[in-house]
């Protein structure tokens, strides 16, 4: 989350929960999404403060596919130039529509007036010219310091096997 974002990081959680969607390794642009909507399922993601989670919901047979998909994702995404500059507009284009919403607006003047020292009281999101100004190089070391798997907390839910879920999240991430 982005309490993990240090100078000239801001805006860096939001933005890379963004680009982990744009292509691993191992899948293209779209292929995580189309992975999981081809088990019938659904794949999200959400940045706060605290944390970053990839969330996907599967019917239980489709637990390791999923998986695959998640650990893929966190760990071998492309971070490709291009798309980070494609997506960059995207995020710009959240940036400022937060900034036209006025419960938006309040909730973030709340947080810096009661946080006022402290990461809670910086957007999310980042502000417009965090996001512009923030190099690619940034969100690489944002990645490659906070995503680890030694930093990240595993949920399966439903009719699974706890150590089939363990020995496959072992063999996925080592």
């Amino acid at each position: 989350g982005t309490l993990d974002e240090q100078p000239g990081e801001h805006g860096a959680a939001h933005f890379l929960e963004h680009m982990v969607f744009k292509g691993t390794e191992r899948r293209g642009v779209g292929e995580p999404a189309a992975a999981i909507e081809a088990l019938g399922g659904d794949l999200n993601a959400w940045t706060s403060a605290d944390t970053t989670v990839l969330h996907a919901t599967v019917e239980a047979e489709g637990w390791r596919a999923a998986l695959d998909v998640l650990v893929d994702m966190a760990r071998h995404s492309r971070i490709d130039p291009g798309e980070t500059e494609r997506e960059r507009q995207v995020v710009l284009e959240e940036v400022r529509g937060y900034a036209n919403d006025p419960a938006e607006v309040l909730a973030d003047a709340l947080q810096a007036a009661a946080f006022p020292k402290h990461p809670y009281g910086r957007p999310i999101v980042g502000t417009a010219d965090e996001v512009a100004a923030l190099p690619r190089q940034a969100l690489l070391d944002f990645w490659h310091r906070e995503w680890g798997p030694d930093r990240a907390i595993l949920s399966i839910v439903g009719d699974v096997d706890p150590d089939e879920a363990i020995a496959e999240a072992t063999r996925l991430l080592g």
